[in-house]
């Protein structure tokens, strides 16, 4: 059994984000350890947790802002976090910058939760960090996927 660990997730859909971390929840070996509806949300007490998270789950488009903006602060306090950003948007363009950004890889929230869940364990597994060197991206900084 894979240890993946800790989850933060950053959704401005309130019951999408509850719903999930519920699945979450139900999922042996990992625990979500925050979430935040925005970008403020994120900054008023909810940044501290960002050392211990092993993956954020982040969505694009916020009320305040994007998630994006919150990569290189997750990174800061963080280099080994995996970032997985989860969206409704299916332009490979927004993918490619999501990617070029910092994600680690970019789903779309039509993706099945057994998908989601297994990317979440893949980006979180430690073993596969340290074997590619760069938290499970790229050479480019990261991956696309769920078309």
């Amino acid at each position: 059994m894979i240890v993946v660990g800790r989850v933060f997730l950053l959704d401005d859909h309130d019951s999408f984000r509850r719903s999930f971390a519920r699945v979450l929840a139900e999922e042996p070996n990992l625990e979500v350890i925050g979430q935040a509806g925005s970008l403020a949300e994120c900054h008023n007490g909810v940044s501290e947790v960002f050392g211990d998270v092993d993956v954020a789950v982040v969505d694009l488009l916020l009320p305040d802002g994007t998630g994006i903006e919150l990569v290189g602060e997750l990174r800061e306090a963080n280099p080994e976090v995996s970032i997985l950003v989860l969206t409704v948007s299916r332009d490979r363009e927004v993918h490619f910058w999501a990617s070029k950004l910092g994600a680690n890889e970019v789903i779309t929230k039509e993706s099945s939760l057994p998908q989601i869940v297994s990317t979440i364990r893949r980006l979180g597994n430690a073993e596969d960090k340290r074997e590619t060197g760069n938290a499970g991206g790229s050479e480019e900084g990261g991956r696309e996927s769920g078309f």
